[in-house]
């Protein structure tokens, strides 16, 4: 892992007898055990890793591991930093398939249009065009409407407003963002859009993917070690969401 989250109320709740250099010590373990996903060595080894220079950082070390470190015939393991690895592995396969079999279905969806188009070029029969017939001009671009209107027409189609081959959600199993935090962003987005003086707009679906794209709605961010985590806004929309919920 090139990340990890550090659950500030849960760290600072369990590490506040710690000294500052235990701190340093337990922080560089976890950065260490986070990176490789492997067990830590024991002892001086231990030491030489984490460049220990004197008596009192070996001894840091030491206290750390032994309060919060478990020593198996492999190294030192850490039950709680387990459960995030196995949390991220998880999540990394989970968007891994639903990015495999969006792209399934849009490949299907693809094949059985041009199918569909040949059979109708097939089956057409070759005419000598008339060109006593004056065409009809071509209409002009489709308006723009509302959120609201739009949805509405949307689901009178017996469609999705976001579908599940939808783009947006490969550009976020790209770059890492949360299915939550994508959810959150479609919530508020459905809120703020919905407003009497909202702007309108001609595509809905491609203005939330460039919302998403360029975080309009502000709600997340991604921290030192490259971890999204929620902005103020955005734990103010959670919680909002959820007290109407």
């Amino acid at each position: 892992m090139n990340f990890f989250k550090l659950y500030i109320g849960d760290y600072q709740r369990d590490t506040a007898h710690l000294s500052v250099t235990e701190h340093g010590a337990y922080l560089l373990m976890l950065q260490h055990y986070y990176a490789t996903e492997k067990p830590l060595p024991i002892g001086k080894a231990l030491h030489r890793m984490l460049r220990a220079q004197d008596r009192a950082e070996r001894e840091a070390i030491d206290a750390v591991a032994a309060a919060f470190w478990v020593a198996t015939d492999g190294g030192l393991v850490n039950g709680r930093a387990d459960e995030e690895i196995a949390k991220a592995c998880s999540q990394a396969d989970t968007n891994t398939r639903i990015a495999r079999e969006r792209e399934a279905r849009r490949k299907a969806a693809r094949e059985q249009h041009e199918q569909s188009t040949k059979r109708a070029t097939n089956e057409q029969p070759n005419q000598t065009p008339d060109t006593s017939i004056t065409p009809i001009p071509p209409r002009g671009a489709k308006a723009a409407v509302s959120l609201k209107t739009w949805a509405e027409s949307v689901k009178a189609k017996g469609e999705k407003l976001i579908p599940e081959d939808d783009a947006v959600f490969d550009y976020a199993a790209t770059v890492g963002i949360p299915d939550d935090f994508l959810s959150l962003a479609w919530q508020e987005f459905r809120h703020r859009y919905s407003q009497p003086d909202a702007k309108r707009y001609r595509d809905w679906r491609q203005v939330f993917r460039k919302a998403v794209r360029g975080n309009w709605l502000k709600l997340w961010y991604c921290d030192q070690h490259g971890a999204y985590a929620l902005t103020t806004v955005g734990i103010q929309a959670q919680r909002a969401l959820a007290e109407a919920a």
